[in-house]
């Protein structure tokens, strides 16, 4: 985990995480939680190994299904959904809102809410 201080604003922490597909578990929702609410500018980039139907997948997957639905849990999220060949997730979490954002090789689409 990274902080960005930038002049006036507030800072901006970025996190990575890797769920193997060998685990059946997937990535605690809890510490994504705990993540996301770490500032008020947070992006957490990683290979979840989460699909999910609802985001362009053909399939789903446990680690998929229980994203989905911490996801739809937290208020003021919305899911912007890739084309199939997605690579990487990336959930991002502003004062301004959170948003889940789909990334394509380094290339990273963000959004301002």
């Amino acid at each position: 985990m990274i902080q960005i201080h930038l002049n006036d604003f507030p800072p901006i922490i970025i996190a990575s995480t890797y769920v193997a597909p060998t685990n059946p578990g997937g990535y605690p929702v809890e510490d994504i939680d705990s993540i996301l609410k770490s500032g008020p500018n947070v992006i957490l980039a990683g290979d979840l190994n989460a699909f999910h139907s609802s985001w362009n997948f053909g399939r789903s997957n446990r680690n998929g299904f229980s994203l989905n639905k911490f996801l739809k849990s937290q208020r003021g999220l919305k899911v912007v959904a890739p084309p199939p060949d997605l690579l990487d997730l990336i959930l991002l979490a502003t004062a301004r809102g959170m948003s889940l954002i789909m990334a394509f090789l380094n290339l990273f689409l963000l959004t301002v809410m």
